[in-house]
């Protein structure tokens, strides 16, 4: 019998929506690289957009395939799609009695209504094709490059990979999901598919903190099929990347002496910049007059137009920095003072993990995963969900209490390396791929 050492590499096919800067993915560029090459051989599949974390895959010697379709499909606005039914709304104002009106105008909602019914029924069949395409396409890579195990991130790639294994004729399925399931209310049809076709053929769901796995088990996946795994991260690789506090600051463009308030996530509504914005407008005579509140995240959905309103609105335009997308927080962690998540739903978030690194103290809302890393009063302050006025307090208690900073940010340094150490990560994944090659070996010999 052949030793692991001279054994082939199982091949493990990674899919996910697209490799952009966020959470998922910053956890697999942790991941991936350090995964053993004797082992394990690992392609991620990006089915929407390559991003521009594909490079850092793509240089420690990992494929990346995709995206599986041209582009996405962007939505369009049906008043758009209508201009003769608001010029013929504007002509009978004019010239029809006001009874006429009304019974043009009844027509005019009818005509749009049943314009808007036939468009989501339009973009229903155009998301089935792109699906069906698309599993068809990765299915037919499954099969030439021999896969042994399929493991998606993500909700849309838990329904593309299902549907290609499939096809495939079913390899060992892996989910993660890395959030609370919040998108089941927005989009039923997830919930629908996930509860009553994907969750009964999905062979391991991970979740990265307990409040997840506890969803999961509320959905109907079974205990043998779930486990805990913790994001991890490379503290001391994310030492090197930090830099000396005058230095992060000189870069920026910050006063030594200024009170600097970090906030790293992508500007999704559900993230809680506005109610952070809120916050910091009720601390006006309850901080230093010289602070700096850095918002690190790429817009989303225009979001940004509509926040840079509000900090003009609430006076803050002068203390507020909106640094975009940026690659390098470490630099902007070493800035900071205080780190503040104010997310109305989270699973277990990288960008506390990344502040606790840094020894940061932490204000965070207490949804989902965060209160399994955030300890109250010790490695920071949990405050209730869309509160502004009790995260604004609890900014004001630390930005005027340097020792519970420093305490706190150092006990948290201390739980992160406990908590999230990516060995811990990587141990845990690989472990649990060897399990279901194996099995997956005894399937196809029975076959």
């Amino acid at each position: 019998m052949p030793s692991r050492c001279t054994a082939k590499p199982k091949n493990i096919l990674y899919v996910i929506p697209t490799l952009r800067v966020g959470g998922a993915e910053i956890d697999l560029i942790r991941r991936l690289p350090r995964m053993d090459p004797s082992r394990f051989r690992v392609t991620v599949c990006a089915f929407f957009e390559r991003g521009e974390l594909a490079e850092n895959l793509t240089q420690a010697g990992i494929e990346v395939i995709g995206p599986l379709v041209p582009s996405r499909h962007k939505k369009r606005n049906v008043d758009a799609r209508l201009p003769h039914l608001e010029s013929f709304r504007a002509r009978t104002k004019r010239r029809l009695p006001a009874a006429l009106n009304s019974i043009a105008g009844f027509a005019r909602n009818i005509i749009k209504k049943v314009v808007s019914v036939l468009r989501v029924f339009r973009i229903t069949l155009e998301t089935a094709f792109v699906y069906l395409y698309s599993a068809y396409r990765l299915a037919r890579h499954i099969r030439r490059s021999n896969i042994d195990i399929i493991h998606t991130v993500l909700p849309s790639a838990y329904l593309l990979g299902a549907l290609a294994n499939g096809l495939a004729r079913w390899r060992p399925l892996i989910m993660s999901r890395v959030s609370l399931n919040y998108y089941h209310d927005s989009k039923p049809l997830y919930r629908i598919l996930e509860r009553h076709f994907l969750h009964r053929v999905v062979d391991c769901a991970i979740g990265n903190s307990n409040a997840i796995l506890k969803q999961l088990r509320d959905e109907g996946i079974p205990d043998s099929k779930l486990l805990l795994v913790h994001n991890g991260v490379d503290v001391a690789a994310f030492d090197k990347e930090m830099v000396a506090r005058e230095r992060a600051r000189v870069e920026l463009n910050i006063s030594p002496n200024s009170l600097v308030i970090s906030s790293v996530a992508n500007l999704f509504a559900y993230k809680g910049h506005q109610d952070l914005f809120e916050a910091m407008g009720h601390l006006r005579s309850c901080v230093p007059p010289d602070w700096a509140l850095l918002v690190v995240g790429r817009d989303v959905d225009d979001n940004l137009a509509g926040l840079c309103r509000l900090s003009r609105d609430l006076g803050l335009t002068q203390h507020i920095r909106f640094l975009h997308q940026r690659l390098d927080v470490p630099v902007i962690l070493s800035a900071a003072d205080i780190h503040v998540s104010a997310s109305h739903t989270e699973g277990f978030p990288n960008n506390i993990i990344e502040a606790m690194c840094a020894r940061l103290p932490v204000v965070a809302t207490e949804v989902g995963g965060v209160p399994e890393l955030v300890v109250h009063q010790r490695t920071g302050l949990l405050v209730p969900a869309k509160n502004p006025r009790l995260m604004g307090n609890a900014i004001s208690f630390l930005a005027s209490n340097l020792d519970r900073r420093t305490a706190m940010g150092l006990a948290g340094r201390v739980r992160v390396e406990s908590l999230c150490s990516i060995d811990n990560n990587v141990n845990a994944f690989q472990s649990l791929y060897a399990r279901f090659a194996t099995r997956g070996d005894r399937n196809r010999q029975a076959r």
